[in-house]
Order: C-alpha cells, then sequence, then structure tokens
C-alpha cells in the first residue's frame, strides 16, 4: 500500500472462513492511499483446488458500492490468488474437486435418493451400488432417474434385470459391460456431462420391486465445485 506521505506499507488481514459452504463475509479499512498489490494465501493449511474460493472487492463506503473486482479465482497451496496479473474465475470454471461420496444407506424397501449438498454442483462420473433382491416375486429391474424438482429429465435404465434371492453390484457410468450368466455386476448408462447442482435429485425405481428388496448405500464418484 503507498500511502499519501510517500511510505510503502505491507498490510495483512485474516478471515477464517466457514466449513459449511456459505459465503463468508468480511470488511477490511487499509485507509487511504494507492494500492500496489493484492495477494489471498491460505495457512496454515494447503488446501486443495475446489474448496477454496476467494473474492476480493475494492468497497466504496460513501456510495455502499462494491467499485472493481481484484481477485476472483479458487486458492490452493500450489496457486495464490493475486492482483494485478492474476486468474479471474467463477467458482465453477476450470476443473473441480474429485470426490468419493457415501451416500445415505435407505431403510429395507425405500428406494436411492441422492442430491448434491446446499451451494455445490456436482459432475456426475460415476455410482456404484448394490441391490439385494427377497426371494419373492419375478426378475426386477432397477432404474437411475435424475429428477430437476420438477419431474424426471433423464432416466437409465439397468442393461440386465435381477432375479429374485439374489445380490447384485450396479455400475452408473459412461460406458461398461452387459451381465452374463454368473456375472453379478449390472451397468447403467449416463451422459458423460451429467451437471447436477443442489436441486437435482438422484433417484432409484424398480420394476417389480418388493418391499423386502434392499439398496446398500451408494457411492458416487463427482467432480465437485463451490456453487455460490
Amino acid at each position: 500500500m503507498l500511502f499519501l506521505n510517500g511510505t510503502i506499507e505491507d498490510m495483512s488481514f485474516y478471515q477464517a472462513p466457514s466449513s459449511d459452504r456459505l459465503e463468508n463475509l468480511s470488511t477490511f479499512d487499509p485507509g487511504v492511499g494507492w494500492i500496489l498489490s493484492v495477494m489471498v494465501h491460505a495457512e496454515p493449511a494447503e488446501p486443495v483446488r475446489g474448496t477454496t474460493y476467494a473474492v476480493v472487492r475494492l468497497f466504496d463506503s460513501k456510495a455502499n458500492t462494491h467499485t472493481v473486482e481484484l481477485v476472483a479465482s479458487y486458492v490452493t497451496g500450489a496457486h495464490h490468488s493475486a492482483w494485478p496479473d492474476g486468474i479471474f474465475e467463477g467458482p465453477t470454471d476450470g476443473n473441480g474437486l474429485i470426490r468419493i461420496v457415501t451416500g445415505t444407506d435407505p431403510a429395507v424397501g425405500n428406494a436411492l435418493f441422492e442430491f448434491p449438498p446446499e451451494n455445490t454442483r456436482w459432475k456426475l462420473k460415476g455410482m456404484r451400488f448394490s441391490y439385494t433382491t427377497s426371494a419373492l416375486g419375478v426378475a426386477r429391474l432397477v432404474r437411475i432417474t435424475f429428477n430437476a424438482g420438477t419431474g424426471a429429465f433423464q432416466t437409465s435404465p439397468a442393461n440386465g434385470t435381477q432375479a429374485p434371492g439374489t445380490i447384485r453390484t450396479y455400475f452408473l457410468a459412461w460406458w461398461g459391460e452387459a451381465p452374463t450368466a454368473g456375472i453379478t455386476d449390472i451397468f447403467l448408462m449416463i451422459p458423460p456431462e451429467t451437471i447436477l447442482d443442489e436441486f437435482y435429485i438422484i433417484a432409484s425405481s424398480v420394476e417389480s420391486g418388493l418391499s423386502g428388496d434392499d439398496f446398500n448405500a451408494p457411492l458416487l464418484y463427482v467432480e465437485e465445485w463451490l456453487d455460490i
């Protein structure tokens, strides 16, 4: 910071963000002068990309409005957000955080029901779960449905049925192998670009399913962004 008296001073301001994907806002007054540079970095931890997004704006207190944005990007251990000559990106730009998310284990007879957390965007890359059928009834056909809150916009049926009294593992992915006799894996296809925000729901439905059938907790392979 270059002050009116000609002195240059390094200044530091600290903010402890929450870990709940909510925006944390702080206001700092550097005084009167000229800002020469700005850098945002995390300490002592070194966050990975997709977990910590920072924005620095100048605020005109007289006009009660933001005047210019200096920094907008993810902060990581390998990248400090800076001005000038920094990288400007939105929270959903570029590569996200690759995660394996363990879903909810539904009660016997209930469907799978998953959705991204608040202020989060997912690109679904894959999903795995097992399904146990009771010894009663006929063969079941499992489907995974993507619902935008106003109705299903995409349904992925399994490429094979499951017999009564069996346990099968289901894989939701971009490609896979059709089941044959003696193979316990069943495949469901999804498009490569399956983008979901917090208002989208991933749910199962089973044709000819019975109340004694049981899903286990799914594993979801996702690329994740903060969506704030």
